[in-house]
């Protein structure tokens, strides 16, 4: 439990902020406030919270807080630091304040660094294109949309070097992947927490999802390893039952994790001829994919076309992968809309199960 004590002279907001910590997130908070900055002193030399929030007229007491207590500014300002020190805007919706308290204290609260355990209960969809221009992302969007409306809380995860996340989900959230991975290769913050706080919430959906990096270098330096303490620790977090995975297929360490990770991999296909070609030959390399990554590929992959057209597209038979399903061209709708249709789909219930 995560002890916070803050100081504002404003008695009716800290009331109110408490009473939504306490209704919103039990059993997450203890929380005190404080109007007056003697009361306050006098707490903090007899107690040691792990998190002090103060408006700037409470500044004095910032020497008094202790070592390992974390500090922020609440402010009228709509910014995330004054002077160097962290600061929450008071004038943000509480979700979104709960959000920063809980970042701000990731990385000061004391937490198990070796949340990594394994997958568990979390199933792991991936998706991969053939080819370009075969519409992957939207078939991952889509599928995540369904598992949503079925009930099961759903990350979409975007791990493309350019990732289009923004183009299928449209939410309000206080951090972005930067976030998630400054907390992954840091060691010293509390991935949960992190994470957690960096999440977003699709509004159309209910999908889970994190908002992109600006640098895609970001993406780039992800190794193997990290990928897999990404993975390990995303399922530890116990927040979602399915995490739905877009990434770019290459024949590299970071794929063959992906690929030992996952429950189901979906190669995403047209019925073109051209994508039909590329699909045979994937299909034909299996075995060769599967000695050359160590991994079992056929026994977890099912092929799926997007923009197929049934008079001209035709489906690749392979005893090795079979066909779930093709969603027809979408015409005329943005990015958001095609993936809610695609997910209404019938076949696309088949690829949570």
């Amino acid at each position: 439990m995560i002890r916070l004590v803050i100081a504002d002279r404003d008695e009716e907001y800290t009331r109110k902020l408490i009473l939504f910590l306490a209704t919103k997130h039990p059993g997450q908070f203890e929380t005190i406030a404080f109007t007056d900055i003697e009361l306050l002193e006098e707490h903090l030399e007899n107690n040691k919270p792990h998190l002090l929030i103060t408006t700037e007229d409470f500044e004095a007491v910032k020497k008094k807080k202790g070592e390992n207590c974390g500090f922020a500014y609440l402010t009228a300002e709509n910014t995330r630091k004054i002077n160097n020190t962290e600061a929450i805007c008071k004038y943000q919706k509480f979700e979104d304040i709960y959000s920063r308290i809980i970042s701000i204290y990731s990385e000061v609260g004391v937490f198990d660094s070796s949340l990594e355990k394994e997958i568990g209960d979390t199933k792991i969809i991936t998706f991969f294109g053939v080819s370009g221009g075969a519409g992957a992302s939207t078939m991952a969007a889509a599928c995540a949309a369904n598992s949503a409306r079925q009930g099961f809380k759903t990350l979409y995860l975007n791990l493309e070097v350019f990732s289009s996340t923004s183009c299928f989900f449209h939410g309000k959230g206080s951090g972005s992947f930067e976030d998630v991975i400054f907390a992954l290769k840091s060691k010293k913050i509390n991935f949960k927490l992190k994470a957690e706080s960096a999440l977003s919430t699709d509004d159309a959906t209910g999908v889970y999802y994190f908002e992109p990096v600006q640098n895609f270098i970001d993406i780039l330096d992800l190794d193997d390893g990290d990928i897999k303490s990404l993975m390990l620790n995303i399922s530890a977090m116990e927040m979602f039952d399915i995490v739905v995975v877009d990434a770019d297929f290459k024949l590299d360490d970071r794929t063959k994790v992906l690929i030992d990770i996952s429950s189901r991999i979906c190669l995403i296909g047209t019925g073109s001829e051209i994508s039909n070609d590329k699909m045979e030959c994937f299909i034909r390399d299996v075995r060769t994919f599967e000695e050359h990554m160590r991994s079992n590929l056929s026994g977890k992959m099912v092929a799926v076309y997007n923009q197929f057209r049934s008079q001209q597209g035709k489906m690749v038979v392979s005893d090795l992968i079979p066909n779930i399903g093709g969603a027809p061209r979408v015409e005329q709708s943005t990015p958001q809309e095609r993936a809610i249709y695609i997910s209404k789909i019938p076949f696309m219930d088949e690829l949570v199960r």
